[in-house]
């Protein structure tokens, strides 16, 4: 049977700063396309499969819809997921990774996929928070081995490479779309240990 079809705990993980006077109701609308996915008659309805996790919630205060949520599904949570990124980019006030995590508890050598998508209100903001992860994933990587003066040149280097792709963006919103893990991941992509990734507990 093709992976396509296997069955999957889905993770969706981030928070996103919204813009001021969003309400629960715009949110709930924003996230149609997950809930209704879970089989939910309305956001509230459809808590993480796992109880220890919060599931989507919205501070209208503090201005941040938190995703921390579980769902089982397969390959065309894809598609739910890019309509909701879409919501999601009407409502935020500035750039947001969203990690997205599938463990296949049927795989016997216990892999877990992983990757990144980006969400934002422009193009520009999504582009501006992709070269910060990417800035960010390679100083790290880098700092195992060097000091901070000989990784400037590494990180001028990617940083020309962000404003070198910010000239040619096309007009209209475009997301890194994550990919169900046949042979590649998304940006941030990678191997686990196996079985649910319990680092997001909060």
């Amino acid at each position: 049977m093709s992976r396509d079809y296997n069955q999957y705990e889905i993770h969706v993980h981030g928070d996103v700063p919204v813009k001021p006077g969003i309400t629960y109701k715009q949110v709930e609308e924003a996230l149609k396309p997950l809930w209704k996915y879970a089989g939910a008659k309305s956001l509230g309805d459809a808590p993480s499969l796992f109880e220890e996790e919060p599931g989507i919630g919205y501070d209208a205060q503090k201005r941040v819809l938190s995703l921390c949520w579980t769902v089982e599904g397969n390959a065309d949570f894809q598609n739910s997921l890019d309509e909701a990124c879409g919501g999601i980019n009407e409502l935020s006030a500035e750039g947001a990774g969203i990690e997205v995590s599938y463990y296949d508890n049927d795989d016997e050598e216990g892999r877990d996929e992983f990757g990144l998508i980006f969400v934002g209100p422009t193009p520009e903001a999504i582009h501006e928070t992709q070269r910060q992860y990417m800035q960010e994933d390679v100083t790290r990587l880098l700092e195992r081995h060097f000091d901070r003066g000989e990784m400037a040149e590494v990180v001028d280097s990617v940083n020309r490479l962000f404003a070198k792709r910010l000239l040619s963006i096309a007009q209209g919103q475009k997301l890194s779309r994550f990919e169900l893990p046949s042979g590649g991941s998304g940006h941030g992509g990678g191997t686990g240990n196996g079985g649910h990734n319990k680092r997001h507990l909060h």
